[in-house]
């Protein structure tokens, strides 16, 4: 299943729709994801590629992947916040 586990208290980002009993189904393979930590998503963001075999990366070059990576999901996140905004003016 590629939906999302919504498993913590906090802002949500929920894309779904309502059923016949006025209930919100969330989309099982969106972008559902928390204002948190938005990089939890795999659907929504892509994590860095572990190195291969023969590449030589440092911890400190990983590292700096991966904080790169939770910037551009969350970055991400804000500008759909944006769009999403307009389409309701």
């Amino acid at each position: 299943m590629c939906g999302p586990i919504i498993d913590k208290t906090g802002n949500w980002l929920i894309y779904g729709n309502f059923n016949d009993e006025n209930q919100v189904v969330i989309n099982h393979c969106g972008l559902t994801r928390s204002l948190n930590s938005p990089e939890d998503n795999i659907s929504a963001t892509k994590p860095p590629k572990p190195p291969l075999p023969n590449e030589k990366e440092t911890e400190s070059e990983i590292e700096r992947k991966i904080t790169e990576w939770r910037l551009r999901a969350k970055s991400d996140l804000e500008n759909e916040i944006k769009e999403l905004r307009k389409r309701t003016e």
